[in-house]
Parts: structure tokens; C-alpha cells; sequence
């Protein structure tokens, strides 16, 4: 029986079948001893680009790991691993970081290739909030950008921030957006 190829569920689901055509009754169970090593791609804005040698199963956060993580002015939110030639799926490792949410955890593939994007826009976030940080936008509006950074240190609602945006001809410009404004910027 070819189980070449097949996930583990498959290979067992396959392995069922053939064993109940010839032996009535009997089921089976099948686990892997051991592990192939693949050797996966990594580019981009990653500390060390180049081949690695990953054990079998690993994930895109072992493969940057190996790689001495994201470089300065790497996306933590734009990673795109990719099979053949073609987008297998993308990455936004902020779910992980602040909401603990593995977003997707596909398990990388000899030949496959993760990228780390450069960052696009960011954005400094400082204050009365918990966590200030520089946060790398995507769409994000003034209230999603408020919880990456933890809500206010208080504990109490923001009432209104300050927002300041640097133009290309002259100083800073700063205005006062109220609460009601948030999901709009």
C-alpha cells in the first residue's frame, strides 16, 4: 500500500480500509517513528537568510527562529510562506503575540520558502497606554491600534488621543481626534 505523500490521518484512514477488506474486525494504528529533515528557504527581512536544515513538522516560527529572527524593518505582520511557486499562506504574528491566537500553523515542507516582508507603516504609540511601543499598522483605525497597546494604564476609557503626522514640506501636525472618531482613523 503507497502511503507516500498522505498526512498521518490519511495514511490511517487508507491503511483501515485495505485491513478491513482482508481481515474482518480489525483495526489499526499507525504513528511515526521518526521524522525526515527538510530544508526550507528563508528571505527577506530575516536576520540570516539562507537554507536551513529544519527538523520534519517544523512551523514558520521555528524557521525564523533558526534564522536569528526579523530583522530591523522586517513586517511581523506581512510573512508569506510559499510552495512551489505559489502563496501557501501568510502570516500575522501579532494574533500570536497579542491576542495568543496561532493563526495558522501549517507545517512547513522540503523546498518551502518563508519571507519576511519590510515593514509598510508604523506607527509610535506612547502615553497612557500600558504597552507603548512603535506598532506596525496594515487598516488598522485609532481603536485597534489603542488595544494593541494595552488600553489605557489606568484602566479607564480614552476620551481622545493626540495624533500627530509627519509631513515631507514642513513641521509635524497635530490634532485632537475624540473617542467617537476612533474606528474612523
Amino acid at each position: 500500500v503507497q502511503i507516500a505523500g498522505l498526512t498521518l490521518e490519511s495514511a490511517e484512514i487508507l491503511l483501515n480500509k485495505v485491513v478491513k477488506e482482508k481481515f474482518v474486525g480489525t483495526d489499526i494504528y499507525i504513528s511515526i517513528k521518526e521524522m525526515r529533515d527538510i530544508q526550507v528557504i528563508l528571505t527577506g527581512f530575516v536576520e540570516v537568510p539562507g537554507i536551513y536544515t529544519l527538523s520534519g513538522n517544523s512551523s514558520a516560527l521555528a524557521a525564523i527562529r533558526a534564522a536569528g529572527g526579523i530583522k530591523e524593518g522586517g513586517s511581523y505582520r506581512n510573512i508569506t510562506i510559499k510552495r512551489k511557486g505559489q502563496v501557501l499562506s501568510s502570516l500575522d504574528l501579532y494574533k500570536l503575540f497579542i491576542d495568543g491566537i496561532i493563526q495558522t500553523n501549517t507545517a512547513l515542507q522540503d523546498g518551502d520558502v518563508v519571507h519576511i516582508e519590510p515593514l509598510k507603516k508604523i506607527v509610535n504609540v506612547y502615553g497612557g497606554v500600558k504597552r507603548p511601543a512603535k506598532y506596525e499598522i496594515l487598516n488598522e483605525s485609532i481603536k485597534d491600534i489603542i488595544y494593541f497597546a494595552g488600553l489605557s494604564l489606568s484602566n479607564s476609557e480614552i476620551e481622545y488621543v493626540t495624533l500627530t503626522k509627519e509631513t515631507n514640506t514642513s513641521s509635524p501636525v497635530s490634532s485632537r481626534v475624540e473617542k467617537n472618531k476612533f474606528n474612523e482613523i
